[in-house]
């Protein structure tokens, strides 16, 4: 029995899945297909929630048109499910159930959101979660969404409380740096102290492009499986190729990898050679030294703190800018919603502590925005 994982799916632009032959071909081999649902089927009257980015959802014929080309799993643990707060989800969650359609990672009442199968006696779980980012839980009349979050210690029961009623276990997790082509340090120590816990296979997206996998006391970890299928009015696909995740349970996890390739309107397969060496190289090259960190620090903080600011300088630490900040959110309230929306986002997001950590600057920050509130 084999199950195909599928990396961030998501359209509010195409009506339908724009896949070759040849893709339709290797989801019908599999009994199961397993995809992230990037964002919520969420009502245009609905409010979106305040957020840093932009609150996206997903489009209704799309969605029923992976469903007719035979993706079968969805899950809902991501940094968009909650951008239309509680009734975003649980809209998007009502659509699932009412058409009996596998579905995890979503917390709802005594629902664990643990998608569980069972196929030649063997029991197999699959376990979502998301790095904190945003928005995690949404709360109506009593009733409350959310959603695991990786770094949480209560995340850790949950992995091995499973263990012991099942024979493999797959995390199916929704974390790491967008736009960054290696796993974050953090990021790798945690999917390793997963496999310690219990888990038999790691399997990660949300950072938009592929990130190279590494095996872990026999057990693989792949860090980011990058776009399936991507495609927004006004926000361009970060790049042509995804991964796709075939797994054979035997009496041991076999894996095989498939790659896609989005071009002219239409994805297709395409030969993985010369993407897995590149990514061999760069887990090879892949140290912990500071030149990882400060490479991260200049390419993503302080771009995006230059673009929610402006005027500011990437010559200044992060610390130096967040004080300029600071004196300037008192001298020009119009925008002051927004810069604390933009500092709470780089505080509380699990894929920015690495850096600020490592510059040990976090506590001091975090100290300005408790102020700022």
């Amino acid at each position: 029995m084999s199950i195909l994982f599928l990396g961030d799916t998501f359209s509010n632009y195409h009506k339908s899945l724009c896949i070759s032959d040849d893709i339709k071909r290797i989801i019908g081999k599999n009994k199961y297909i397993v995809c992230n649902f990037e964002g919520a089927l969420a009502d245009s009257i609905l409010p979106y929630h305040s957020k840093v980015g932009p609150a996206i959802r997903q489009d209704l014929d799309f969605t029923k048109s992976l469903i007719e080309n035979g993706i079968n799993i969805f899950t809902l643990a991501n940094n968009h499910i909650f951008d239309f707060d509680y009734e975003g989800a649980r809209s998007t969650l009502d659509f699932f159930e009412s058409r009996d359609i596998l579905h995890g990672g979503l917390l709802d009442r005594n629902k664990d959101g643990i998608v569980r199968i069972k196929e030649n006696n063997k029991n197999i779980s699959i376990i979502c979660a998301s790095e904190k980012n945003g928005i995690s839980s949404s709360k109506k009349n009593g009733s409350e969404l959310s959603y695991h979050l990786i770094f949480d210690h209560k995340f850790e029961q949950v992995i091995k409380n499973e263990k012991k009623i099942c024979d493999y276990v797959v995390l199916f997790l929704h974390g790491g740096l967008e736009g960054y082509e290696l796993p974050l340090k953090n990021f790798s120590k945690r999917y390793k102290q997963f496999i310690d816990l219990g888990a038999d296979i790691i399997i990660a997206h949300h950072p938009h492009i592929i990130q190279p996998s590494e095996v872990y006391k026999n057990k693989k970890i792949y860090y980011s499986l990058g776009d399936f299928y991507f495609s927004h009015e006004s926000i361009k696909r970060m790049n042509k190729f995804g991964l796709g995740v075939q797994i054979n349970f035997f009496d041991e996890i076999e894996t095989e990898d498939i790659f896609f390739k989005f071009e002219n309107n239409i994805l297709d397969l395409t030969e993985g050679e010369l993407i897995q060496k590149d990514l061999r190289n760069k887990i090879n090259s892949y140290d912990s030294n500071e030149n990882h960190i400060n490479e991260v620090y200049e390419k993503f903080v302080m771009p995006l703190v230059l673009d929610g600011f402006g005027g500011l300088s990437n010559k200044q630490t992060l610390l130096q800018n967040i004080k300029n900040i600071a004196r300037s959110i008192y001298k020009k309230s119009h925008f002051r919603k927004k810069r604390i929306l933009l500092l709470k986002h780089l505080l509380k997001n699990d894929a920015y502590k690495e850096m600020l950590f490592n510059v040990d600057k976090y506590n001091k920050i975090l100290n300005l925005y408790e102020k700022l509130k």
